[in-house]
């Protein structure tokens, strides 16, 4: 187990996404590992390779991670995905949630601002 999470992080670090999402599954799959921090590289792959719907099942279920870290990233994740679709208000909530989890999550501190900036913009243009 431990070779194989090697290497999946070795093909992740190499931007071998294809291979570590190869390897992470076996590892969540076949291999029975169900610890988040495999869970979420393996997200986290899924969301480097462009997999949206991949990437979305994959953090929604580490939003519930005991792990306040874990659950801050996925959360952070999420409202990424939900950006990059347009769906602003979605978005700021999962930041929000990111930001509940883990205060000191930066980056979703910053795309919380950057959300919330932006639906201001638009109400305003809307009035």
């Amino acid at each position: 187990i431990n070779s194989l999470k090697s290497e999946a992080k070795e093909a992740y670090q190499k931007k071998d996404f294809k291979k570590a999402i190869e390897k992470y599954r076996y590892l969540v799959d076949s291999l029975d590992v169900n610890e988040d921090e495999v869970k979420l590289n393996l997200a986290n792959a899924y969301f480097e390779s462009n997999d949206t719907l991949n990437s979305f099942q994959h953090y929604q279920p580490l939003t519930q991670s005991t792990n306040s870290k874990i659950k801050s990233i996925a959360s952070q994740q999420l409202g990424v995905l939900a950006n990059r679709q347009g769906k602003s208000e979605e978005a700021l909530a999962h930041f929000k949630q990111a930001l509940k989890a883990d205060p000191t999550n930066e980056d979703a501190r910053f795309n919380y601002e950057m959300v919330k900036k932006k639906l201001e913009e638009q109400k305003k243009k809307e009035q």
